[in-house]
């Protein structure tokens, strides 16, 4: 007969924290602490490893017992080294696991030591958290009144969904990319670029330098400054532009590779 877990883990990074509060909150409103689980966060004051101990001293102590871990993954999660060995640290260990993903990572982006296929769930998915909301009663032998749990989960559910708004605002970006570069004679080129605005403002280009090197270690730098060059919320579009080639030696038909750096302005969203 296994033991009974006495401790559920939340191994998640710290920019992830709001995510990781909500989830906090909805595995409290189960009851676990009055069944003498102890649960271990990082990031939730009152749940947090304790100060002046070492956090790997900690943590490695804590997986000495009968432990439930519970990766929360995201981007986030997966730029930090310190994430990554923890989770290799408890999958080692063969501790019973489950897996959150944040609301802008998807289940085909989860690597390393953990099964996607196995106990999955997504935070910002009712029936999913309903699910794991009965595993947790399953596994502690425990009830919960539906109405408390049905408010506290859809309060969470308003939070997770708020903060997963701002985070995708927060990765939108503004970017020139090089398309192509083509000779038009009498010493002119013409360049190919694809101007991408991933936010909800329009975007005006100012300033635009490109450098081009051809297969033989020539280089070309243009500079431009566009008049009127504007690129609306969430467009992708083609922009040309020619140039004269002056006396550099460059090639675009032997064209290698190139660089593009820009200066933009927003003005107010539509």
């Amino acid at each position: 007969m296994s033991q009974r877990i006495d401790t559920i883990l939340i191994s998640h990074a710290h920019k992830d924290e709001t995510y990781v509060h909500e989830l906090v909150n909805l595995i409290k409103v189960t009851g676990v602490e009055r069944a003498g689980v102890k649960i271990v966060c990082s990031s939730y004051p009152g749940f947090s490893i304790p100060p002046d101990v070492n956090i790997y001293d900690y943590l490695k102590g804590e997986l000495n017992g009968n432990v439930w871990v519970i990766y929360v993954l995201s981007h986030n999660y997966y730029k930090s080294a310190a994430c990554l060995n923890e989770m290799g640290a408890t999958w080692v260990q063969n501790k019973k696991y489950s897996t959150f993903i944040t609301p802008n990572f998807s289940f085909h982006e989860i690597k390393g030591a953990v099964d996607p296929s196995r106990n999955s769930y997504r935070l910002d998915d009712k029936s999913k958290l309903n699910d794991f909301k009965r595993s947790i009663l399953q596994e502690f032998n425990l009830d919960l009144n539906d109405n408390i749990w049905e408010s506290v989960r859809d309060s969470s559910l308003e939070e997770i969904s708020g903060y997963a708004k701002i985070e995708r605002e927060a990765d939108r970006s503004v970017r020139i990319n090089f398309e192509s570069v083509k000779n038009m004679g009498s010493g002119k080129i013409k360049v190919a670029l694809r101007a991408i605005n991933e936010t909800t403002a329009q975007i005006e280009f100012t300033y635009i330098e490109i450098q081009l090197n051809d297969v033989d270690g020539n280089e070309l730098v243009l500079k431009d400054e566009p008049s009127n060059l504007w690129v609306f919320h969430e467009e992708n579009k083609l922009i040309f532009i020619e140039f004269q080639c002056g006396g550099s030696e460059y090639s675009a038909a032997r064209h290698d590779k190139a660089n593009v750096t820009f200066r933009s302005q927003k003005a107010l969203p539509w």
